[in-house]
């Protein structure tokens, strides 16, 4: 996209500031292990599809949110669709989406609001599939890690420490799991030492 107007070339100016281009190759990250990708069941896709809010915007595509929950409301077909929906849901949490619609699949529409204060807010409207997916992911990925540091006593307690900041505190928590877990610390070792 190259802007037009001296007004776009000031939009696209500010984008560019608040948001630089990348320094990672991600060519120099290391590939997940196999077994390692996320599945989601029909139920969990169908609970994500009706989570979305009435009046969501569609994608590029002109797909809306509203029109899937009228397909998955369907009484004739809906249960073929939903395990046609999941199946696609569960190719993508594998990394198999296809290079070629890789691009597409995961771009979006980008509008530019101007801000009051006279920064610019990006806004990026991308698939409704894409975004079914990341819901899935995102709550699939809140529920196990909810979990996890449920039932681990010297997580609560990590978290109890930090609770007078509450960002800091899940992150902090998260930290301490996750690093008593790849070093295999016992619980009582790990609650003495903090």
């Amino acid at each position: 996209m190259k802007p037009q107007s001296r007004r776009q070339q000031r939009v696209w100016q500010k984008l560019k500031e608040k948001h630089p281009p990348g320094t990672l190759d991600s060519s120099s990250l290391p590939a997940p292990p196999l077994d390692s990708s996320l599945t989601v069941s029909e139920f969990e896709v169908r609970k994500a599809i009706v989570s979305f809010p009435a009046g969501s915007s569609a994608g590029p595509d002109g797909f809306r949110p509203q029109h899937l929950k009228g397909l998955v409301n369907c009484n004739e077909a809906w249960a073929d669709l939903l395990t046609a929906v999941t199946a696609l849901v569960n190719l993508v949490l594998a990394g198999k989406c296809p290079d070629e619609v890789a691009p597409i699949f995961f771009g979006g529409r980008f509008i530019a609001l101007n801000k009051k204060s006279g920064g610019v807010r990006p806004i990026v409207i991308g698939l409704t599939l894409r975004r079914l997916v990341s819901k899935c992911a995102s709550t699939v990925g809140i529920s196990r890690l909810q979990t996890l540091l449920s039932t681990s006593a010297w997580c609560r307690d990590a978290g109890r420490m930090q609770s007078r900041y509450s960002f800091r505190s899940a992150l902090f928590t998260v930290h301490v799991c996750w690093q008593s877990r790849s070093e295999s610390r016992s619980e009582t070792g790990l609650c003495r030492r903090l």
